[in-house]
């Protein structure tokens, strides 16, 4: 479908005029409805939920539907406020059927984001996360940041540097009260999250908000006197209630939002509607809109699973309406099942070619000297208590939390050694982890302390190029003292289990010449992946619109890492597939 232009020239002009002067709005009855709002990064000691308030809104609901609140885009925006750094301001403007929202940083816009209700669609461009003030992330990201300066570098591929999210078709309900139109939180929610990074999510008392979405579900608050996560409060709700038809219907149709306008995968898959490819698939789409609550909990899973992608995946299904029973069994795709049979294989051969010790300590060194094989099998960063003593120098014991310090400690070792030449590391049985990692350890193995690494965002155009250098010797210099690639030849040890950032370390490695390539083809997996929550909680991993890949400057296309890396020296997956002197004779000989 072709994109629709943003109503107005220039993204410098803050006040917009729709272009649009007709309209489809429904005027549903409804009521008004206080509601508690409440960041849950931000309790007490004591777990209060009541130190996280943040503010109170006044949603409107729909008649007869008292489960969905709805929200202008302005009630919405308001939400951010207290994320905001003290030089970013929030601005509305409201045209006929168009309501636009903007950020500006000292003036400069950021952000803008239109919601039109005639064209049923959002239209944006930029980044809110970008304006929050510096310490609002409650994650402990010191050791992540620790050590590593990025030069960045992006350009889009095309005209239309927005990103487009029609809803149109969804049976996704919007309504006019008093001149101001309404949009379900949920809609908004995963329209949005992307572009800031925070979940705002009602559990039919609340609307809770988090950046730490990873842990969402495993944080426990005290209201009014009981302990509760934010599922089981709404199970509370809704206990002794049949599934409302209306609510497994809005669920639905967000899902399929979310799967049409979210999912970075569609295209390569040939789907141009997940409506219709559900519909033409074991019936799933049916399963979605199933009044049984088992059979609508095995759809949602069968929805993901059905695509055979390692990043796409229901990680919780909905307790609040009995669907979590059936909603976690996983029915695998072809390559997820072969990915897993060969994740055991080459389990069994490692652990006996390791024998008696941790291969995720130790190496193995050839007869002769000259090769070390080390394996890892993610990419993870330690907590500030984990990899920094008291007076801010790093753990000798960090490398047993943090992967950077793992390799960096195991290379200083092989250094002292004198012998070794070729380094080999094992990430046969690597399924990814954190692509910040991922950076610092493309450069430790880089011969310049430099390596680059693209991501292409396919909602906007948008190529982000980085070109990471790493301070791994604390002199506060980012030079080539602090990589190893003029100590060592690297090799990676790859297979179909080497998935994600296990995929894209060695494509990005061979792109540079910065190692070479060893084993079998390595298992794709470029999309980074997007959490996302339904409204009714069931808890969404899947591709996003981000694809990790290469970029050619010269001829301005960007290529993305799905199909994997093929090696320089090809092993067959046997006895001899973790071999140290195998492998050395190998590389010797290539």
């Amino acid at each position: 479908m072709k994109k629709r232009l943003f109503s107005f020239i220039a993204l410098s002009a803050i006040a917009l005029t729709s272009c649009s002067f007709f309209g489809n709005q429904n005027n549903y009855k409804s009521y008004e409805k206080e509601i508690s709002v409440y960041n849950i990064d931000d309790l007490d000691e004591e777990s209060n939920l009541s130190s996280g308030y943040q503010k109170t809104i006044n949603a409107r609901f729909i008649e007869g539907e008292d489960l969905i609140p709805y929200l202008t885009l302005k009630q919405y925006a308001s939400l951010y406020d207290i994320h905001l750094a003290d030089n970013a301001k929030s601005a509305f403007n409201k045209s006929v059927f168009s309501d636009t929202w903007s950020i500006t940083i000292d003036d400069q816009i950021c952000f803008v984001a239109q919601a039109d209700s005639s064209f049923n669609d959002f239209l944006i461009a930029g980044s809110i996360e970008s304006a929050y003030y510096e310490d609002d992330d409650p994650r402990d990201l010191k050791a992540l940041n620790y050590g590593i300066d990025i030069d960045f570098d992006g350009k889009y591929l095309s005209d239309e540097t927005y990103a487009y999210h029609p809803f149109d078709g969804y049976g996704i309900k919007h309504f006019t009260h008093e001149k101001e139109t309404y949009y379900p939180l949920g809609l908004l929610d995963i329209t949005f999250y992307d572009f800031s990074g925070i979940y705002f999510t009602y559990n039919y008392k609340h609307i809770i908000s988090t950046r730490d979405v990873e842990n969402y579900n495993d944080i426990k608050y005290i209201d009014e006197g009981k302990e509760y996560d934010f599922n089981h409060q709404m199970e509370e709700v809704a206990k002794n209630l049949s599934t409302p038809s209306y609510l497994i219907k809005y669920n639905a149709g967000l899902f399929l939002y979310l799967m049409d306008n979210f999912y970075g995968l569609k295209e390569q898959k040939g789907i141009q509607s997940f409506a219709s490819y559900y519909k033409r698939n074991h019936g799933i789409y049916s399963d979605l809109f199933s009044s049984f609550d088992d059979v609508r909990g095995m759809g949602y899973s069968d929805a993901l699973s059905i695509l055979d992608d390692n990043h796409t995946i229901l990680i919780s299904a909905n307790e609040s309406w009995n669907e979590s029973q059936f909603g976690l069994i996983r029915r695998y795709g072809e390559r997820c099942k072969n990915r897993t049979k060969t994740k055991s294989t080459l389990q069994t051969l490692r652990q006996s070619a390791y024998k008696n010790f941790t291969p995720e300590k130790d190496y193995l060194l050839s007869e002769d000297g000259k090769t070390a094989l080390f394996s890892f099998d993610s990419f993870v960063f330690g907590t500030t208590d984990q990899v920094f003593n008291d007076d801010e120098s790093i753990k000798d014991t960090a490398g047993n939390y943090d992967t950077f310090y793992k390799l960096l400690f195991a290379l200083k070792d092989l250094q002292n050694l004198g012998t070794v030449k070729n380094v080999i590391f094992d990430i046969s049985l690597n399924g990814g982890g954190v692509v910040g990692v991922m950076l610092k350890v493309l450069s430790l193995m880089s011969k310049d302390n430099s390596s680059t690494f693209a991501m292409y965002d396919d909602s906007t155009t948008q190529v982000s190029i980085y070109v990471p250098h790493i301070d791994s010797n604390n002199d506060k210099k980012y030079d080539s003292t602090d990589s190893y690639g003029n100590i060592f030849n690297f090799y990676l040890l790859t297979s179909d289990c080497s998935f994600s950032c296990g995929n894209a370390l060695p494509c990005c490695a061979k792109e540079a010449n910065i190692a070479k390539i060893i084993g079998q083809k390595s298992g794709g997996g470029e999309c980074a992946v997007s959490v996302h929550y339904l409204p009714n909680s069931e808890y969404v991993y899947h591709s996003s619109n981000l694809h990790i890949g290469y970029f050619d400057n010269e001829t301005n296309t960007f290529e993305g890492f799905e199909d994997g890396v093929t090696p320089d020296i090809e092993v067959e997956i046997g006895s001899s597939f973790y071999s140290v002197d195998y492998l050395n004779t190998l590389i010797q000989n290539a």
